[in-house]
């Protein structure tokens, strides 16, 4: 790893994709769009490394998703600056709770 990087806290994919409850594929699809970078690539064998710093973006991602926003929507979103995101995700992380729990809702009569 070069100086810069040198005071981050790295993580792999792997531990990456659990703790922001995202899959490998993904991640890559995200770095594809450049929507969400690894913070470091290991030049030597292509490893990705992703910061600690990463993983409440990743989440924000995620739940946006769940609300069946487009890529190309959050994208507009995460560009945004200021505390938008963070307010976002404050507002609408009740929505895909709810929105969860009433997927498992019989509504057929009886």
């Amino acid at each position: 790893m070069n100086e810069t990087n040198s005071s981050k806290e790295f993580i792999t994919t792997g531990v990456f994709a659990k703790r922001s409850a995202l899959s490998y594929k993904a991640l890559r699809l995200y770095e594809s769009m450049g929507l969400l970078m690894p913070a470091f690539v290991d030049e030597s064998n292509s490893y990705r490394y992703y910061s600690i710093d990463q993983i409440e973006k990743a989440k924000l991602i995620a739940l946006l998703r769940q609300l069946e926003m487009p890529l190309t929507r959050i994208s507009e979103v995460m560009s945004l600056k200021g505390a938008v995101p963070a307010y976002i995700f404050k507002t609408f992380k009740p929505a895909i709770r709810l929105k969860s729990d009433t997927s498992y809702v019989n509504t057929e009569k009886p």
